[in-house]
């Protein structure tokens, strides 16, 4: 998840499990006293809207990727999203053609993957088309609903009209 994951310009370092700065490199292992330590809706609450992840970070955790033996990043959906619409997942588009600037812009996405490919790690960019935001109308004209008659026997009338 993009957004997650880093903006590059993380400070002071990371949290281990008691949210104290990790200095020593090292971060003791999750226990099963550590399981549902966070209350459910303490941690759904601090889930939406953006975090602040963008290409840049991406490209800028790399090396780290790499030790840990990644050989290829599926990157969560960043093109354009709809600005009506907290849609930091990426199931928002926008538009297909371009990268939203939450996230970078299309030179950021392509040192990503030039930087990645140097590292030896593959990039997928995740293209959810089902999940577009909601800016697209459609002519009722073009679409008429099929009578008993234009179906073919065994098949299902599927109606474009939402219920």
């Amino acid at each position: 998840m993009l957004d997650r994951f880093s903006d590059g310009n993380e400070k002071g370092g990371y949290g281990d499990a008691q949210d104290h700065p990790a200095t020593t490199g090292t971060t003791p292992s999750a226990t099963t006293g550590d399981i549902g330590s966070v209350p459910y809706w303490q941690w759904l609450g601090e889930a939406p809207g953006w975090h602040g992840g963008t290409l840049k970070g991406l490209r800028s955790k790399l090396g780290y990727l790499r030790r840990l033996g990644v050989t290829a990043i599926w990157i969560s959906p960043g093109f354009k999203q709809a600005p009506f619409e907290a849609t930091y997942h990426g199931y928002g588009i926008q538009n297909f053609l371009d990268v939203d600037p939450h996230f970078g812009t299309r030179e950021d996405l392509r040192d990503l993957v030039d930087a990645a490919h140097q590292q030896g790690i593959y990039c997928l960019l995740d293209i959810i088309l089902n999940h577009a935001a909601n800016v697209f109308g459609y002519q009722d004209a073009r679409y008429h609903r099929a009578g008993p008659s234009h179906l073919a026997s065994g098949s299902h009338l599927c109606s474009p009209t939402l219920i």
